[in-house]
């Protein structure tokens, strides 16, 4: 059975044509089904609640939002638990920020070594689960000239600590870096993630760099994969990226999804209490006392017949 991919939104005047010329491909449908949310007039707000709640009650496998003029995100977080966040995604680069959408001038009063662990274990994670990287390579970047101009050097040692704590949990991570010198495309393609501190600070470099290709944004945090593009012209490519990370996540899951029971116990898991509580080797007479004979402790007494 074809998977069914939501579509969401209302594509411009100019754009029509072009989306319902693409929707008929028979490529598209041998791939999968698209159900289309807002094409009737639809405000998109409401037509994101109303395919957001037809997801939650089983509808589809994926979703795709058309250029909207509001961030996709908010709405999600409103619909949902509030723990959705943005992957954005070129061809040649992924990137996310450890605070999301603040102020930089925010950013420092709120974020902490625990954030950014957490935040790269997480991308870690998704790489792995949605994107199918099996050894994920992440680098952290650090406010624009922070390895010069810090007072105290209390931000390089904050990001210091996060790195040397995320290494010996044995995540593949690196920095920080100067945005400048990292996002270069013969650099930035060493890595599969990059984390900034905020989304604004280089989200610039990441338009540059992936300029001319595929450019979208995954919400992650979400039960379904949630895909937003900027231009109609990669509605297309949108939908293969959407379908392509149901599908991962389906492998990735399928394994966890009934673990067996351990079939023996190792003695070790006790700890001590095992230890000290298995029984010494050798005879106990008490273990094998029968009822008709008499034990003495001497050798030289013999045990006594059975009673008349």
């Amino acid at each position: 059975m074809k998977p069914n991919i939501l579509l969401v939104g209302n594509a411009p005047q100019e754009k029509c044509a072009m989306l319902n010329e693409l929707l008929a491909e028979d490529a598209l449908h041998d791939v999968c089904e698209v159900t289309l949310y807002g094409a009737d007039g639809q405000p998109e707000e409401e037509a994101l609640r109303s395919a957001l709640n037809d997801s939650a009650n089983g509808e589809g496998e994926a979703m795709v939002c058309l250029p909207m003029r509001y961030a996709a995100c908010d709405t999600v977080n409103e619909v949902g638990d509030g723990k959705a966040w943005n992957l954005y995604v070129g061809e040649i680069c992924r990137y996310t920020s450890a605070m999301g959408n603040v102020q930089a001038e925010d950013v420092m009063a709120h974020l902490t070594k625990e954030k950014v662990v957490e935040k790269v274990k997480s991308v870690a994670t998704v790489l792995k689960r949605d994107f199918s990287v099996q050894n994920p390579r992440v680098a952290l970047v650090a406010f624009d000239g922070l390895m010069h101009k810090a007072e105290d050097g209390s931000e390089v040692e904050l990001l210091s600590a996060a790195v040397e704590e995320l290494v010996k949990a044995k995540v593949q991570v690196f920095g920080p870096f100067a945005s400048k010198d990292l996002f270069d495309r013969t650099v930035v393609q060493r890595y599969d993630a990059v984390i900034g501190m905020y989304d604004e600070q280089c989200l610039d470099h990441f338009d540059a760099v992936t300029a001319g290709g595929l450019s979208c944004t995954v919400i992650e945090g979400t039960e379904k994969p949630i895909v937003e593009v900027y231009d109609c012209d990669d509605v297309a490519e949108a939908i293969f990226v959407a379908h392509d990370i149901a599908r991962n996540r389906k492998v990735y899951d399928k394994p966890f999804a009934n673990p067996l029971p351990k079939l023996f116990k190792e003695r070790k898991e006790d700890g001590d209490k095992a230890r000290f509580a298995v029984k010494k080797k050798g005879f106990n007479p008490a273990e094998h006392k029968r009822e008709n004979v008499t034990y003495t402790t001497t050798a030289t007494t013999k045990p006594q017949q059975e009673a008349q």
